[in-house]
């Protein structure tokens, strides 16, 4: 299995460069077997976790960090993200509230499962399970 780690200070847009990153490297890691919708998908995941750990994990904290580590194989890419935020729970099973003033929370981890994603939160680590057979 390979892995990839990253660490970052909470900034959106060191969330950007890493996403790019870690994106490119696994676009490196399948080669062609990894088309741009499946790159595009895992782009968005990345991209969605990485800025819920800036501002809601960090509270936009420059001082605290943003960890990510990726494990990847011919069956799936796991992505975890850990902040040093006190963390969350949230009921996955429900569609994000569509009205009221909580309208725009939990709408990314939603659309995340909706990509087919399975979706693990713990305190404040988000593990996020692409299943993907690949034939390498």
């Amino acid at each position: 299995m390979e892995r990839y780690q990253v660490s970052f200070y909470s900034d959106f847009s060191e969330a950007d460069r890493y996403a790019v990153i870690l994106t490119n490297r696994l676009q490196s890691y399948y080669g062609s077997k990894m088309n741009p919708k499946v790159s595009f998908h895992i782009n968005f995941v990345l991209r969605e976790l990485l800025n819920n750990a800036v501002e809601h994990g960090n509270a936009f904290d420059r001082n605290k960090k943003v960890m990510c580590s990726i494990c990847c194989d011919n069956q799936m890419v796991i992505i975890c993200v850990r902040d040093e935020g006190a963390g969350f729970s949230l009921d996955m099973t429900a569609a994000p509230e569509t009205n009221g003033a909580n309208q725009q929370r939990s709408r990314g981890l939603w659309m995340i499962q909706q990509l087919g994603l399975t979706l693990n939160i713990k305190g404040n680590q988000v593990k996020a399970i692409y299943y993907w057979r690949v034939s390498r």
